[in-house]
């Protein structure tokens, strides 16, 4: 995120816009609690984002799911580095790249 907002720094002339002269999207991509994660995934992957919003069955907003949030969900499903392994078609003994998890 720090390299992000040196970006953002850079740009002399930031300070002088507003979110109105921001490109808007068609619409925007939510999802409901009750969505199952394959299709979380889907959605996310094929609209190319990195976080949604969470809106309940009343139009209100709940939360949002990003990117990283799904994947330590799926970290935290895949118990043993064995599993992980497995999972990424690695050869066994090979755990130990995910370490840092």
């Amino acid at each position: 995120r720090e390299r992000e907002r040196q970006i953002l720094r850079m740009c002399s002339n930031i300070n002088r816009f507003s979110v109105k002269e921001l490109p808007k999207k068609q619409s925007v991509i939510t999802l409901n609690p009750k969505d199952p994660i394959p299709a979380v995934l889907e959605k996310i992957f094929r609209n190319r984002i990195i976080s949604t919003p969470v809106i309940d069955d009343n139009n209100k907003l709940i939360g949002s799911i990003s990117i990283i949030d799904l994947i330590l969900f799926t970290l935290n499903i895949c118990h043993t580095s064995q599993e992980l392994a497995k999972y990424f078609g690695l050869p066994q003994g090979n755990e130990s790249q995910f370490a840092d998890f």
